[in-house]
């Protein structure tokens, strides 16, 4: 192969992969457009329920971390013009954008990796984080320590019961990768909510705030990753569609 058949395949690559994505935030953008719900929080519009992140998660895990970051960004972006919800916060945007990334980086670090040595090194994080936070009465170590417990015990009826073994997928790296980038976006636009258009919960403790929002993340993530799931082992057994995204 010439060097001007590798940058023909190169661009025939990126193309696909650009149409793949549009039609992913397309879908995302109905999603969040018409299918958002609101529900109140202290007294203000503190949480959205919104499964516009199944689409904007899939250019994450199929083509990586930047297609990730781009999509999640344009999605926040665009979602807002067509149904704007109080001021615009580009910090927000920009959240986003991270959220899209975590979840291609994560997921492209992990998903080469034995599942069995993941949920091992969750397993023994979790039993030291609660034993420490027991012993020292500290809630958040108790919290992430009930969290990463939660995830292996997920795992397991994500993998054996939810998917029945229809897709070989890695789906402790799956988890991982959306669980992490749902609860750190969370945080972060926490911090920003409370630090700009709501000032109001900064009469309330931090976690008074977080937890529930935090809660409803990965809720939300949860049913997200189940779909994300199908759609990505529906996307490994195509094999024309695999060729196809390669320019073969």
């Amino acid at each position: 192969m010439t060097i001007f058949s590798r940058v023909d395949v190169m661009s025939s690559t990126r193309l696909r992969r650009m149409i793949i994505s549009a039609m992913f935030l397309s879908m995302a953008l109905v999603m969040r457009t018409f299918f958002a719900m609101y529900i109140p929080l202290f007294g203000e519009s503190g949480m959205r329920i919104s499964l516009h992140v199944i689409f904007t998660s899939m250019p994450a895990i199929l083509f990586g971390p930047i297609y990730g970051a781009l999509v999640a960004g344009l999605s926040d972006l665009i979602g807002f013009q067509l149904r704007p919800t109080g001021a615009f916060l580009p910090q927000m945007t920009m959240t986003a954008a991270l959220g899209g990334f975590i979840r291609g980086g994560l997921w492209l670090l992990l998903t080469g990796r034995s599942p069995k040595i993941m949920r091992s090194f969750v397993a023994a994080v979790s039993v030291i984080l609660l034993s420490v936070g027991i012993y020292n009465m500290e809630s958040l170590m108790i919290i992430s320590a009930s969290f990463g417990i939660f995830l292996i015990a997920f795992d397991y009826i994500f993998s054996k019961f939810l998917l029945k073994e229809r897709f070989k997928i890695n789906t402790m790296a799956l988890l991982i990768a959306m669980m992490a980038a749902g609860v750190i976006v969370n945080t972060l636009n926490t911090v920003i909510l409370r630090n700009t258009v709501l000032p109001s919960w900064q009469l309330l403790p931090f976690s008074a705030v977080w937890l529930p929002r935090v809660m409803q993340a990965v809720g939300t993530t949860m049913v997200v990753t189940y779909f994300v799931a199908i759609l990505l082992g529906i996307s490994e057994s195509q094999v024309q569609f695999k060729a196809w995204l390669k320019g073969k």
